[in-house]
């Protein structure tokens, strides 16, 4: 049984408690009663870093919603992490959606696509790749691209044909893809 003297000296109990959470990387736990107890001392673009930084994307998202001062920032939090993983992007773009904001960030949705894009590429889903680009040109020449740098010129040849795009690289080796691609899958 907890007993205090007053409700200040149980808020800053409750405080501390946060605070040790936070820094043993219990984020779910900390931020329910930063939540349940409007715990303002925590709605700070740090506890937003600290989020992000370890990889909380729905606590940061739920925390702006509850702090809209701070929903621009966790875009753009969310944005520079996705420079180094794909989570980051996909949180900025859904954050961006939640809260109408696409105007201001314009970018976040085709980085997004193009970082998933990517992925599938790599994980030799090439047709879904494409299928995601739709017919947005940027993004069906973004495949192509792709295919191009992993070497697979019969594709990015292929797909450019059939998106209407000029395609152009080294004939020779073009001819040289086909041909292993053929002897690879005949």
């Amino acid at each position: 049984v907890l007993s205090f003297y007053n409700a200040d000296e149980a808020l800053e109990a409750i405080e501390r408690y946060v605070e040790v959470l936070m820094e043993r990387g219990a984020h779910g736990p900390a931020m329910s009663l930063v939540f349940h107890f409007s715990l303002d001392n925590f709605a700070t673009e740090e506890t937003l870093q600290s989020l992000i930084n370890a990889h909380e994307y729905t606590l940061a998202q739920e925390f702006s919603r509850l702090r809209p001062a701070l929903r621009r920032t966790t875009i753009e939090l969310c944005i520079a992490q996705g420079e180094r993983e794909h989570a980051g992007l996909r949180q900025a773009y859904k954050t961006t959606v939640e809260f109408e904001l696409e105007d201001e960030y314009p970018k976040t949705r085709l980085a997004y696509y193009m970082s998933t894009i990517r992925r599938m590429i790599v994980k030799g889903q090439y047709e879904a790749a494409l299928k995601r680009a739709g017919s947005e040109e940027e993004l069906q020449e973004w495949v192509i691209r792709s295919l191009t740098e992993i070497g697979e010129l019969g594709y990015a040849a292929e797909y450019a044909a059939r998106c209407g795009l000029e395609y152009v690289c080294d004939q020779e080796e073009l001819e040289r893809a086909l041909m292993e691609r053929k002897e690879t899958y005949l």
